[in-house]
Order: structure tokens, then sequence, then C-alpha cells
């Protein structure tokens, strides 16, 4: 369970990280955006303009984060499937009565904690 949390707690300061330096990369881009250097290419002068650079790493900022994205959510539904498996098994071991089904027992025992609570 620690591993798990620790695991959220990185994913989501790699986020933070990952926003801070993609708005700062985009705002410098937008800032050069009409800018243009000549540089040599295989002998050949190359006109080079910063929109280009700037549409390649935006480009390269969305698959990072579709991977990240796509990341979190296995760990998310890996987490949930996991906590529902121990806990069905749980309530099967220790609240389960002979012949009845988990879902007659997660039914029971739901209805007996809202009569508690009024």
């Amino acid at each position: 369970m620690k591993r798990i949390i620790k695991s959220f707690i990185m994913l989501f300061a790699a986020l933070f990280v990952y926003g801070a330096a993609g708005a700062q990369t985009t705002q410098t881009m937008e800032e050069q955006k009409e800018m243009k250097d000549t540089v040599i290419v295989d002998g050949k002068l190359v006109e080079v303009g910063y929109k280009v650079i700037a549409e390649g790493v935006t480009d390269g900022f969305t698959k990072i984060e579709n991977g990240v994205v796509k990341g979190y959510k296995a760990i998310e539904n890996g987490a949930v499937t996991g906590f529902n498996s121990v806990n069905d098994w749980f309530i099967s071991k220790l609240f389960q009565r002979k012949g009845e089904t988990l879902e007659e027992c997660n039914a029971r025992l739901q209805a007996n904690a809202q009569n508690a609570g009024k």
C-alpha cells in the first residue's frame, strides 16, 4: 500500500514538473515564433524557424502527457481491482453466511449499515 501511495506521489510530482516546464517552454517558443536562423546542414544553407521547433516540442510533450495519463489509469485500475478483490475476500470470510452469495451478503451488510445510521 505504501508503494502505491509513493507511486501516486511521484506521478503527481512528475505531472507538476512537466506542467511547469511545458508552460515555460511554450511561452518562450511563442516569444520566438517569428525569429528564424540560418544553419548549414549537409553543406546547404537552411532557414530554420522556431515555430517548427515549437510544434515539435509541443508534440513531444503531448506524447509524454498521453503516456503519463495512460500509466496513471493503469495504476488506478490495478489499485481499484486489487482493493475490490481483497474486500470481497474479507467479506466472504468474515460475514458471509452459509448458502448466501457474495452479492446477497453485500446487500445485507449495506442494509444493516443504513439501518444503524438512522
